[in-house]
């Protein structure tokens, strides 16, 4: 009698240096999986360690999964779950007309490396101008794009005007 179940999925965490949590995923081969987020992905380079959970079927990983990324909260999961940071909602810096990536950073409570990567989203609005200082936005752009994705509160606490 075979004990081979081909239904077997592990839960896999990657943690940074700090044992912040990074990103949790499924895969039924998740050396396989590691091996192409390390060549695809722009934050394997922060994962200093790993964890892997395994169960017997995929629905029960799937599953666990997406509970883990609702109340671990990983930094680079956007998929089944808006992104919340752990650093509160800061809106002084978009109570300009404009602002650049540092405003964008000190609002999204991240650093520069995760702006960069945020900022070229297809989905992120578009700068107004593009200076030899670097990318302009209007805020209450910013604003918007960042409460229809989860990234800052619903309210409307001392933020530009749309």
């Amino acid at each position: 009698m075979s004990t081979h179940n081909p239904g077997r999925t592990a839960l896999y965490r990657y943690f940074d240096i700090d044992d912040r949590l990074l990103y949790v995923g499924i895969s039924d081969k998740p050396t396989r999986r590691w091996s192409q987020h390390r060549h695809k992905k722009p934050w394997a380079s922060q994962v200093a360690t790993q964890q892997a959970e395994w169960f017997d079927t995929r629905v029960e990983a799937a599953a666990r999964e997406l509970a883990a990324i609702h109340t671990e909260k990983p930094i680079y999961n956007f998929r089944d779950t808006p992104k919340m940071f752990s650093k509160p909602f800061n809106p002084k810096p978009l109570e300009q007309r404009y602002c650049g990536a540092a405003e964008v950073a000190q609002v999204f409570g991240v650093g520069r490396q995760r702006v960069q990567q945020i900022v070229t989203r297809p989905d992120f609005p578009a700068p107004t101008v593009d200076l030899a200082m670097g990318k302009v936005w209007e805020s209450a752009d910013v604003v918007r794009w960042g409460r229809e994705h989860g990234r800052l509160p619903d309210e409307d606490q001392n933020t530009p005007e749309g």
